[in-house]
């Protein structure tokens, strides 16, 4: 959304106002209309973050104990997809060839007659 609107979108029908209505808004206006001095005004969000950064500035920065391990980049994803491919189907070649473990015997239940 746009912070500055067309003057478009303000315009009053004026038609159902009273001159004496009318009168009395542009002397309003014209009482409370003063230069613009932007000195007098503060933008409190720019300076409550300069004060956070001019604090931080002071707090000493403290080194990360825990590095985190990089990863080497793939230089080529096709490349990297074979070689995982590759590991998957030697690991399977490795299962299949130890001896399976024997399974227990199964016990069955009597029926009761």
């Amino acid at each position: 959304m746009d912070e500055v609107r067309a003057s478009e979108e303000y315009a009053a029908d004026a038609s159902d106002l009273k001159p004496k209505e009318l009168d009395l808004a542009k002397q309003f206006v014209q009482a409370i209309a003063d230069e613009f001095r932007p000195q007098e005004f503060t933008d409190h969000y720019r300076a409550g973050l300069e004060a956070l950064l001019a604090a931080k500035e002071l707090v000493p920065q403290r080194a990360t104990t825990a590095t985190p391990t990089a990863r080497a980049a793939p230089k080529d994803i096709m490349d990297a997809l074979k070689q995982s491919l590759a590991k998957i189907q030697e690991s399977k070649k490795d299962a299949a060839r130890k001896p399976a473990a024997k399974a227990a015997p199964r016990r069955t239940k009597r029926r009761a007659s």
